[in-house]
This record gives C-alpha cells, structure tokens and sequence, in this order.
C-alpha cells in the first residue's frame, strides 16, 4: 500500500511539472505571437531637450497605468507644415461639410518629388470648439494640437511625414451610421474619396478620435475595414463590438490603439475590450493613464503616443 501511495505521489508530481512547464511556455509564445496588452511606450530613442522620466505605476487593477510622459511640442513651437481650413459639398448632408486638412512641411516640393503620405482622420467628441478639438494652430484654444504634435515628431525624425484630417460635425453626435445618422458615408463616401483625390494619399490610413469620436472610429472602421489599416480611439467606449462576428474583422487591422484615463467612466469599458481582444488573441496596445479624467488633459497626449506607434520612422 505505501508504494502504491508512492507511486500516485509520483505520478501526481510529473502531471504539475508538466503543466507548468506548457504554462511557461504558452506564456513566452502568447507574448511573441499573439497578444500585446497594457505597456508604457518607451521613448528613449527620441531625442529631446529635456530626459523623461519613466512614471510607470499599478493601479488597483494591476494593470500598467502610466502619467502623461509622451514628448509633445513646445509651447513656442513654429508650426512648419500648414493647416487648411476647407469645405466639400456633401450630397449626403445637403450641406458643407467643414474639415481641416494638416500638410507636412514642404508638402508642395515633396509631392514634385513622387512622394505620398498616410491619411490620419481624428474625429472629435461632444466638447465645444468642435472644429478645433484635434487640429488648431492657435495655442489659446482647447485643443489636442494634433498638427502641432505631429509636425514636431517628424521635425525630430521621430515620425515620417503624415497628412491630418479632422472632419466638423459641428453637433454632439456619432461620425459613424446610426439610425438615420449616415454620417460613416459622408466619411467613406465622400471624404475621403475627397482627400485622396485632391492631396498625395498613399491610401494608408488610420482612424481614431475622442469620446464619441473614438467610439465611431471603431465603428466605421468595423463597418468598412477594407479603408482603414489602423484604428486608435482616446476615452472611447465600445457597446456591442465585443461579437464573434468582429473577431476576424479587427485581425486584418495593422494596428490598433486605445487610451483612456483611469480616473473616467470609459476605463470599464475599455477594460472590457482589452479582455475581449486578449481572449481572442488579437493584437492591440493600450495605455492607462493614471488619475486622468474626461478632458484634454488625457486627449491632448494621445497624438503623441499613437502617431510614434504606428508612424514611427526607421532608420535607413
């Protein structure tokens, strides 16, 4: 009897030994091939006046909650691209549709050279000064200086050359199609028909936005993914997208990115999808900011931490 117990002690231990071993396993294949969850973005290879320090922290969670540490422009920073203020037509709305348009610096003598950009769409939330939410050469409006941010990246060689576009709704509402709301066609029908028509588009192009704005990139981009290559949001929600029908959708993305500040009522839900996108081994990063709210102290950052993620440019 004592060598029978023996034998199933032994037989008890091999079976622990070998689960932890696949477990240790799974855990460094999941890391190299599958998913890619909360993290601090390191900066260390950008250069700037002045060291950042590494703030990371854990909040109640556990996950990785890091302070807004992203390099943003300066405030005397000469914008060198150009902002354009213009309107289309829309059929669709039965009225002018107002966008702003960021260009890179020297846009006209890259484009004599054969060059083309990426396309980034920010789309605004619910907040006042709805046209100036991302886009904004003026430093006295509230603002997330999406130009200003992207204009500096790339004049340090953080970032390659992007061209902005943020549309107007001009109302607090949705930029995706809902109800009787077609706004994801004014977007995909004649938008950016609009701008890849009448600027150098490569047809790469990235959808994000704020609050509501992040909220309908996720929609429209779920809805027509064949325009889009990634797809970011900043305090954004997402209700009804964690379905077994958007699983294989969100995989052809190249990227995706969402932030959101622990200290705001979209934190839930964005853990959530971080569960939802983890379970079903589809890549994303996703920051936690510790402590920020709903206001521009969060969205003002978020240009700095997805443009170097997706646009970063390598060394030739």
């Amino acid at each position: 009897m004592i060598n029978v117990a023996k034998s199933r002690i032994a037989i008890y231990i091999s079976i622990i030994s070998i689960i932890m071993v696949i477990s240790y396993l799974s855990g460094i294949f999941s890391e190299r091939y599958l998913i890619n969850t909360s993290e601090t973005i390191k900066i260390s290879d950008i250069k700037l006046r002045e060291p950042i320090p590494d703030n990371s922290r854990k909040n109640l969670q556990g996950k990785k909650a890091v302070d807004n540490i992203y390099p943003s422009a300066p405030r005397n920073w000469k914008l060198k691209g150009e902002v354009r203020r213009l309107s289309l037509n829309s059929v669709i709305l039965g009225r002018k549709l107002l966008f702003n348009v960021y260009l890179p610096e020297d846009y006209q003598r890259k484009v004599s050279e054969g060059k083309s950009f990426p396309t980034c769409y920010f789309f605004h939330g619910g907040d006042k000064g709805y046209l100036d939410n991302w886009v904004t050469d003026r430093r006295g409006v509230a603002s997330a200086h999406a130009e200003l941010t992207e204009d500096f990246l790339s004049s340090l060689g953080s970032t390659i050359d992007l061209i902005l576009v943020s549309p107007d709704r001009a109302k607090v509402g949705y930029f995706h199609n809902e109800g009787r709301s077609k706004w994801g066609d004014v977007i995909c029908n004649e938008l950016i028909p609009y701008i890849d028509g009448n600027f150098a588009s490569n047809k790469v192009r990235m959808v994000t936005g704020l609050c509501n704005g992040g909220h309908s990139a996720w929609r429209i981009a779920i809805q027509r993914p064949e325009l889009f290559d990634y797809v970011g949001s900043s305090s954004g929600f997402f209700p009804r997208m964690q379905t077994r029908e958007n699983i294989e959708i969100l995989r052809t993305f190249r990227g995706i990115f969402f932030d959101v500040g622990t200290g705001e009522d979209m934190y839930g839900s964005c853990l959530k999808m971080e569960r939802y996108l983890a379970s079903n081994n589809i890549r994303f990063k996703h920051v936690f900011l510790k402590g920020y709210g709903h206001n521009f102290r969060t969205w003002g950052g978020h240009p700095n931490r997805i443009l170097p993620k997706f646009f970063r440019k390598t060394i030739q």
